[in-house]
Protein backbone atom coordinates (compact mmCIF):
# COMPACT_ATOMS: atom_id res chain seq x y z
CA UNK A 1 0.00 0.00 0.00
CA UNK A 2 1.46 3.31 -0.78
CA UNK A 3 1.08 6.86 1.77
CA UNK A 4 -1.25 9.19 0.53
CA UNK A 5 1.87 11.51 -0.74
CA UNK A 6 2.97 8.20 -2.71
CA UNK A 7 -0.37 7.46 -4.22
CA UNK A 8 -0.96 10.84 -5.03
CA UNK A 9 2.54 11.10 -7.24
CA UNK A 10 1.32 7.27 -8.65
CA UNK A 11 -1.92 8.22 -9.24
CA UNK A 12 -0.72 11.71 -11.59
CA UNK A 13 1.72 9.22 -13.50
CA UNK A 14 -0.49 6.89 -14.54
CA UNK A 15 -3.67 9.92 -15.85
CA UNK A 16 -0.77 11.47 -17.66
CA UNK A 17 0.19 8.70 -19.00
CA UNK A 18 -3.69 8.04 -20.26
CA UNK A 19 -4.02 11.37 -21.24
CA UNK A 20 -0.62 11.38 -23.54
CA UNK A 21 -0.34 8.17 -24.81
CA UNK A 22 -4.11 6.69 -24.81
CA UNK A 23 -3.24 3.95 -22.77
CA UNK A 24 -5.87 1.75 -20.50
CA UNK A 25 -4.75 0.79 -17.34
CA UNK A 26 -6.32 -1.78 -15.09
CA UNK A 27 -6.26 -0.55 -11.34
CA UNK A 28 -6.63 -2.87 -7.91
CA UNK A 29 -7.45 -0.84 -4.93
CA UNK A 30 -9.93 -0.72 -2.16
CA UNK A 31 -9.97 3.34 -2.30
CA UNK A 32 -13.22 3.63 -4.32
CA UNK A 33 -13.36 6.83 -3.98
CA UNK A 34 -9.81 6.93 -5.72
CA UNK A 35 -11.12 4.83 -8.45
CA UNK A 36 -14.58 6.71 -8.71
CA UNK A 37 -12.48 9.75 -9.95
CA UNK A 38 -10.15 7.99 -12.59
CA UNK A 39 -11.86 5.16 -13.60
CA UNK A 40 -14.48 5.05 -16.84
CA UNK A 41 -15.36 1.09 -15.74
CA UNK A 42 -15.29 -0.69 -12.64
CA UNK A 43 -15.97 -4.47 -11.26
CA UNK A 44 -16.39 -4.96 -7.52
CA UNK A 45 -15.17 -8.15 -6.76
CA UNK A 46 -16.21 -10.01 -3.27
CA UNK A 47 -14.36 -13.51 -2.44
CA UNK A 48 -13.21 -13.53 -6.33
CA UNK A 49 -17.02 -12.81 -7.41
CA UNK A 50 -18.16 -10.29 -9.69
CA UNK A 51 -20.39 -8.32 -7.17
CA UNK A 52 -20.74 -5.56 -9.72
CA UNK A 53 -19.67 -4.03 -12.92
CA UNK A 54 -20.16 -1.26 -15.22
CA UNK A 55 -19.67 2.18 -16.36
CA UNK A 56 -18.87 3.93 -12.98
CA UNK A 57 -21.13 7.17 -13.76
CA UNK A 58 -24.56 4.26 -14.32
CA UNK A 59 -23.50 2.60 -10.98
CA UNK A 60 -23.04 5.93 -9.30
CA UNK A 61 -26.55 6.86 -10.54
CA UNK A 62 -28.27 2.99 -9.68
CA UNK A 63 -26.61 2.83 -6.24
CA UNK A 64 -26.81 5.08 -2.93
CA UNK A 65 -24.12 5.58 0.10
CA UNK A 66 -25.47 4.46 3.29
CA UNK A 67 -23.12 5.87 6.70
CA UNK A 68 -24.38 5.48 10.09
CA UNK A 69 -25.65 2.26 12.31
CA UNK A 70 -26.60 -0.80 10.20
CA UNK A 71 -29.30 -1.06 12.18
CA UNK A 72 -30.44 2.24 10.22
CA UNK A 73 -29.76 0.94 7.11
CA UNK A 74 -31.81 -2.33 7.72
CA UNK A 75 -34.48 -0.36 8.72
CA UNK A 76 -34.53 1.97 5.64
CA UNK A 77 -34.87 -0.83 3.23
CA UNK A 78 -38.03 -1.79 5.29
Amino acid sequence: MLDPLARHDFMATVMTAMADDGVSVVLSSHVLAELERVADYLIVLSRGQVQVAGEVEDLLACHRLLTGPSVEADAADS
